[in-house]
């Protein structure tokens, strides 16, 4: 066994709460994206990954930055299980040191994992063109509805003006 019963070990954690603001990975912070359309279009849309429900975007989104610890505990209880594989206080024998610097080294260690994660995660979207193509839609067959409504009002001015010219 590694360790025994009443024994002061350091257990390597992280506290992923602190949040931190970073570059949007989708608009590169401008805030708005350039989408090309079928038929070669394009259109500059609002970057919806960086707005915040009906805020405008800000070309910035919230990541939680990892914090690293090493915390002491007294070891309470010991678990073996089958395989040699051992745990102490519940915790896997892999997360628990002699001292403070080697938990901290492995502390910062998961932290820099639960980085680089959390960055890769940034960068996925679960359907990444669903909601760009919805807006150029949708302003597109706004477009031609108001366009429609243009036209109509324009043929009525031109009525009324010959109108008042007889």
């Amino acid at each position: 066994m590694k360790f025994n019963i009443g024994d002061t070990v350091f257990h390597a954690t992280f506290y992923p709460t602190t949040t931190k603001w970073v570059e949007c990975p989708v608009c590169m912070g401008e805030g708005r994206v350039q989408v090309i359309y079928g038929g070669g279009k394009q259109a500059s849309i609002a970057c919806d990954y960086c707005s915040l429900g009906y805020t405008p975007p800000t070309g910035k989104v919230k990541i939680y930055a990892a914090l690293a610890h090493a915390e002491p505990l007294v070891i309470t209880g010991v678990e073996l299980e089958a395989g040699g594989k051992e745990r102490y206080n519940y915790i896997d024998s892999s997360e628990l040191f002699k001292t403070k610097e080697e938990a901290f080294k492995r502390a910062e260690e998961k932290a820099e994992e639960y980085k680089k994660k959390e960055v890769a995660r940034l960068k996925e979207k679960e359907k990444p063109n669903k909601s760009w193509s919805w807006h150029v839609g949708y302003h597109k067959r706004e477009i031609k509805r108001l366009q429609k409504n243009i036209d109509q009002h324009q043929a009525r001015l031109e009525a009324a003006n010959l109108k008042a010219k007889s």
